[in-house]
């Protein structure tokens, strides 16, 4: 009888935290993020001519393994931005008033079924935050982004405090053709 109350208990405790992942799950959830029609760009649908591209970056982002055609910038060029190439990966970090942001962007080196798509899925982007800083990852491009962004008040930010504004800064990522 002990082994059957015991097994009860246990079954319940596990259907709550059950209960409390998919809770989470939803909350973590956009709201209507809008697509703009893939002809336009690639999975966010926007790109940014070179020529709003410094031409630093652009030569030295020519050396990344795996980013050719598909280099992400914020569609409002950060040209005050400092720019950090490795061998796979390149990292574009700015100030914008109050907050530091920073953008990570790696390419895998290798192809991974679905990691390729042509749409970028806003439910399979992860937000979090920690510290004072608001982060979100996400797969698109034949990349990993995360997006970072710190701000000196995160509970009054909109740029920290608001899930659909860090979902918002990853769509308007656009691809330098």
């Amino acid at each position: 009888m002990r082994i059957v109350m015991v097994s009860v208990l246990m079954l319940g405790a596990l259907s709550v935290r059950a209960d409390e992942a998919r809770d989470k799950r939803a909350a973590s959830q956009p709201g209507a993020v809008q697509i703009l029609p893939a002809d336009r760009g690639l999975s966010t649908g926007l790109t940014v001519p070179r020529a709003r591209v410094p031409a630093d970056w652009i030569k030295r982002l020519k050396t990344v393994r795996g980013a050719e055609g598909r280099v992400l910038v914020p569609a409002a060029v950060p040209v005050e931005a400092q720019l950090v190439v490795g061998p796979t990966w390149y990292s574009l970090s700015w100030r914008e008033g109050l907050r530091h942001v920073v953008l990570l962007v790696r390419y895998a080196g290798h192809t991974i079924p679905g990691f390729d798509e042509t749409e970028l899925d806003p439910e399979q982007m992860v937000v979090s935050r920690t510290h004072g800083v608001a982060g979100i990852a996400a797969t698109f491009e034949g990349a990993g982004v995360n997006f970072d962004v710190e701000c000196a008040e995160p509970a009054k930010d909109p740029a920290c405090s608001s899930d659909s504004h860090l979902r918002e800064r990853v769509m308007n990522l656009a691809v330098v053709p």
